[in-house]
């Protein structure tokens, strides 16, 4: 006994979603990504994770098409906060993250990360190092503070240096000579030569 199967083709299926108005979509999108509102606090890096931490992934409804990825992925980088935690000034995974969402051929928000220092990186000379290495990244908002802070509150020293030489970098200036002010004893150098 012979068993034919018939085939028919595929018809493209048009969704009603897309029939909505913009307005609407942006609010359902909202209700869909994670949002700083929220207390949703998304991590790029960090040596160590635990169970309040969410990792920072392009959300499942950036995937489903190509039009919705469009309307929603700049929403998802503009309305959250990411957090890196750095260890031992390794950055290279925070700057992959935002060279893949910044570049392409469409213009992308400018994205916020906040960037926890662990271990007690006071180093002027390590700051140095990432600030070389940060300051070729105009497309994102980099803050950083020590973690977990020294005597309960936060150094305010880091997040100032960190944020100088990065605006120092973008900018040439006349070069100018830094010492470390961390337990490290590395001797003063010169900005530039770096």
């Amino acid at each position: 006994m012979a068993t034919t199967t018939t085939t028919t083709p595929c018809a493209l299926q048009t969704s009603k979603f897309f029939e909505l108005p913009p307005e609407i979509r942006n609010l359902i999108y909202e209700l869909a990504l994670p949002s700083k509102e929220r207390n949703e606090r998304l991590f790029i890096t960090s040596p160590y994770v635990d169970n309040h931490m969410t990792l920072a992934v392009q959300p499942a409804v950036t995937r489903v098409s190509r039009q919705t990825r469009s309307e929603c992925l700049a929403m998802f980088y503009a309305n959250n906060e990411f957090s890196a935690y750095i260890n031992r000034f390794e950055i290279r995974e925070l700057l992959h993250f935002v060279r893949c969402i910044t570049s392409g051929p469409t213009p992308r928000p400018q994205i916020r990360i906040h960037t926890f220092m662990m271990h007690n990186m006071g180093c002027y000379r390590g700051l140095l190092d990432m600030a070389n290495d940060c300051h070729l990244v105009k497309e994102a908002v980099i803050s950083a503070e020590m973690f977990p802070p020294k005597q309960g509150k936060a150094d305010p020293r880091i997040e100032k240096r960190l944020r100088s030489e990065i605006l120092r970098r973008r900018a040439p200036s006349e070069p100018t000579r830094v010492a470390c002010a961390g337990p490290c004893e590395c001797s003063p150098l010169t900005a530039n030569t770096l």
